[in-house]
């Protein structure tokens, strides 16, 4: 077979779980709970990570659209990625807060492209809302949208448009002209 049909076989299968795949991503609890409080989300040690950082931001006096480098680093979150299932890699806090000078290149582009694309982004899985900030700068009108409440509240915090919901609860993605999916949104 040749490789653009493998590629296309495979693209239609991954679509074809997708779904149900980040349908169960939404209920996956922690079987280990800390300190006796019982089972979580998958999601809230990133929320309370990110809300813990937004008080240190504002107990700073640091703006809260610019980078954090102001401010001493909070502890790190881990990440598992299926590339390295048994060790996994720390993420700085402050990385969920940066400004578009401190993005990597390939972000940076990624921003330009919507740009240049024009009208409404929804940038899907917004975490601190970072890149929805960096958008609207450019002139552009955007909103997030993140499955995690503690997250939301830290978006709104910043000045940013933002929903709780997952991509599968939205009713109407057409009045969007750019789909974002940075830093390993929505669980794909």
């Amino acid at each position: 077979m040749p490789r653009g049909g493998l590629v296309h076989a495979a693209c239609r299968v991954g679509a074809l779980r997708v779904q149900p795949a980040i349908e169960a991503a939404a209920e996956l609890t922690v079987t280990t709970a800390p300190r006796g409080r019982g089972p979580v989300k998958a999601w809230q040690p990133f929320g309370r990570a990110l809300l813990h950082h937004m008080n240190r931001l504002e107990a700073k006096g640091t703006p809260l659209l610019a980078a954090s480098s102001h401010v001493a680093p909070a502890e790190d979150l881990l990440y598992w990625s299926n590339l390295r299932p048994r060790r996994p890699e720390e993420l700085p806090t402050d990385l969920f807060f940066r400004a578009p000078a401190s993005m990597p290149a390939l972000e940076r582009h990624a921003l330009e492209l919507c740009r240049r694309k024009g009208g409404r982004t929804l940038d899907i899985g917004a975490g601190a809302g970072s890149h929805v900030l960096a958008l609207t700068g450019l002139g552009l009108e955007a909103e997030g949208v993140d499955v995690c409440p503690e997250a939301v509240e830290v978006m709104h915090r910043r000045g940013v448009k933002a929903q709780k919901a997952s991509i599968w609860e939205l009713k109407d993605l057409r009045k969007y002209s750019t789909l974002l999916l940075m830093m390993n949104s929505i669980g794909i």
